[in-house]
């Protein structure tokens, strides 16, 4: 049973003296349930919430996460001339928006100094689609990114193996063998390299 902030209305307290821990309730529950279950199954469910509410996507999955790290390592590669940042959130006029990947031109960094929003469009904007995502929403958000001054914005389709690449006017590149060739950046991604693992 996944539980849910308020579902539950709980109308005594936990008997945490009892050999049983039990939870009472005016609504029916499948079991008992100790109190630190409940509290740990409560948190992470705020948790959750606030990442998507934060960024404005659903938490990612295995592999989501797994494709991320592959392709930020691919990125890393052009450290000389590009800087790759992952979940950096930008806040470019009315556009707030954290993409999965994003790149700029070199910057040198400082940790006694930080930045939480960045307000220039970055070069490229790397977008990996969940399973609980909708296509329809994060389309909506490339073309805002593009609109916003992205130059070139990359949709990763992992059940396709697949990535679809949008550079404002032109009409979007899909690769699904061989290389993708950034023309912006001229950034070259091996696609063999990033789904070997499926």
């Amino acid at each position: 049973m996944r539980w849910q902030p308020y579902a539950i209305r709980i109308t005594h307290y936990f008997l945490e003296s009892s050999p049983r821990s039990a939870v009472h309730t005016t609504d029916p529950l499948p079991k008992a349930v100790p109190s630190s279950q409940f509290h740990a199954a409560m948190e992470t469910t705020q948790e959750r919430t606030t990442y998507e509410q934060e960024r404005d996507k659903p938490l990612p999955s295995l592999n989501h996460g797994f494709l991320q790290a592959i392709i930020t390592g691919e990125l890393l590669r052009y450290r000389e001339k590009y800087t790759p940042f992952s979940e950096l959130t930008l806040q470019i006029d009315d556009l707030h928006v954290t993409p999965d990947l994003c790149v700029y031109p070199k910057m040198e960094m400082n940790f006694q100094e930080d930045v939480v929003r960045m307000t220039e469009p970055p070069l490229i904007t790397v977008e990996i689609l969940s399973p609980t995502q909708s296509q329809q929403d994060v389309m909506d958000r490339i073309n805002d990114m593009l609109d916003a001054g992205v130059k070139s914005c990359w949709l990763v389709q992992p059940v396709t193996e697949t990535i679809t690449m949008f550079t404002g006017d032109e009409k979007p590149t899909t690769v699904s063998t061989g290389t993708l060739r950034d023309p912006v950046t001229d950034i070259e991604v091996d696609l063999a390299d990033i789904f070997e693992e499926g």
